[in-house]
């Protein structure tokens, strides 16, 4: 029970914190500019700052279950494979973050992004929690494993 609650707040967490980013798509960084004199990388900067943590946080959990679910024997072995790979994907998004941000056929309407980011917030947060309804206490009560 408390990991699928740990996964939920995770999920709501998330969600709240890219609300900054469909700010900025619809142009919020113009009026706080206009009304308290910041603008866009202002914005960027703190959602930056703020979301930074709460990203390597969310990967603890997550380790928690592989380590928990890992053979014995091998949940050293796992729990390291399982965190190279979680960094490899925090890199990776960096990284199509800056291609997508950089790249010329990134010119689109502002129309297809404003729907593609308000599709991406809602996927990130409909299917986690979806997960978590539905599998939460099968995947924490599994009967056919035994734990050291």
């Amino acid at each position: 029970m408390f990991v699928t609650k740990t996964l939920l707040w995770i999920a709501i967490a998330g969600t709240v914190l890219s609300f900054p980013n469909i700010a900025l798509v619809y142009g919020a960084h113009q009026w706080t500019e206009a009304v308290f004199g910041f603008g866009a990388r202002s914005i960027a900067f703190v959602d930056a700052a703020a979301s930074s943590p709460f990203v390597q946080l969310s990967m603890v959990p997550l380790l928690t279950l592989t380590a928990y679910y890992a053979p014995p024997g091998h949940r050293a072995t796992w729990f390291a494979l399982m965190a190279s790979l979680m960094n490899i994907a925090l890199v990776a998004s960096q990284l199509q973050t800056k291609f997508s941000m950089t790249s010329s056929w990134w010119a689109q309407p502002i129309r297809r992004a404003r729907s593609a980011v308000d599709l991406g917030v809602a996927l990130a947060f409909i299917i986690p929690v979806t997960a978590i309804v539905l599998f939460g206490k099968r995947a924490v009560t599994h009967p056919k494993l035994k734990h050291d």
